[in-house]
């Protein structure tokens, strides 16, 4: 399997383990077995459309989060850092806030 297929295994594995799932518990809540998990995980197995609905929904992400960004783009590094901010407060968002405008001033 190509590129997209292992950052898609890739982005299953961290969310999966950032949740605390042992792969059979993600097999088990997507409804598919745990061997199946592990290749998709390694990016062996491209699973179908209906897998990917259920793997999603299992983890609480869209598909298209197991997808974000893919690639070495401004575009796909925005995207990423996009996701990681999901879902924080609004003290957190203003230390962010404040991180960046320090960065700027960071000679390159």
């Amino acid at each position: 399997m190509g590129q997209l297929g292992a950052h898609f295994g890739q982005e299953v594995k961290a969310l999966r383990l950032e949740r605390g799932f042992s792969q059979g518990q993600l097999a088990e809540a997507a409804g598919t077995s745990e061997e199946w998990i592990r290749r998709i995980e390694r990016g062996a197995r491209s699973p179908s459309f209906d897998t990917l609905e259920a793997i999603s929904g299992a983890l609480g992400v869209t598909v298209a989060r197991l997808f974000a960004g893919y690639g070495n783009t401004p575009a796909a590094l925005h995207e990423r850092l996009l996701f990681e901010i999901e879902g924080f407060n609004e003290d957190q968002m203003r230390w962010l806030e404040a991180a960046a405008k320090l960065l700027r001033n960071v000679p390159r």
